[in-house]
């Protein structure tokens, strides 16, 4: 799968699996300027605790798509022709952070049941007034990859931390896709995931390594993923 993504996408993985690395919710973002060239990274910081430079680690608002947006160069860089590419649809509070920073296209690989929040444009007035072009998953088997990886976080730490993950956060993702919570499942019950961690190995490795255990039934699917 590796193969078939751009550099931002591929980029957006990176600082998913650091995220998981580290402890905090796989969810990684970049800017990209219309060449596709990257401005900024971030990810999401939430629970993590050494080392980070994001003034808000350790924090409900640490998230990914806020982190690349903040380092953005406003001075020197029009916004306007910026993209941002997540892992994951981004939450009320990066859709915010999207609305208000001025740039005015975003890219998910990966759809959010339960707390992605594209649908809240167009909403209010005010989320009325920007155009935002939204490019929405287009890769079936990116989408299954990096959904997975979020769910067996969520399956690994988030039941610990609130009773929501459990009650409400995976029936929710179950019934939206049930596939990647399945392969979610099995990565945690074999614990493959968090191998790879403890070993250091690279993103490319472990998220060629989910797509080869999401199966076949993805492989022929569009790649209209690759784009960024």
């Amino acid at each position: 799968m590796w193969q078939h993504l751009s550099p931002p996408w591929r980029a957006c993985l990176e600082e998913a699996w650091a995220a998981y690395c580290a402890g905090s919710i796989p969810v990684g973002a970049v800017v990209t300027d219309a060449g596709g060239e990257i401005l900024t990274r971030g990810r999401n910081r939430s629970f993590e605790r050494d080392g980070a430079a994001f003034p808000v680690q350790v924090s409900p608002l640490a998230h990914a798509e806020a982190a690349a947006l903040a380092a953005l160069d406003y001075a020197r860089v029009d916004p306007h022709l910026c993209v941002l590419l997540t892992s994951q649809e981004p939450c009320p509070l990066c859709l915010g952070a999207l609305y208000m920073s001025g740039v005015r296209e975003l890219r998910y690989a990966g759809r959010d049941p339960y707390a992605g929040s594209v649908d809240l444009l167009g909403t209010t007035p005010y989320l009325r007034r920007k155009p935002i072009r939204v490019v929405p998953p287009s890769w079936p088997l990116l989408e299954a990859v990096v959904s997975a990886v979020t769910a067996e976080f969520g399956i690994r730490y988030g039941f610990a931390a609130s009773t929501a993950w459990e009650s409400v956060w995976l029936p929710a993702w179950r019934e939206a896709m049930p596939e990647s919570v399945a392969l979610a499942e099995d990565l945690y019950r074999s614990g493959w995931l968090d191998a790879q961690r403890a070993a250091g190995v690279p993103a490319q490795i472990v998220f060629d390594g989910v797509a080869a255990r999401a199966g076949e039934g993805h492989r022929g699917a569009d790649r209209g993923g690759r784009g960024g």
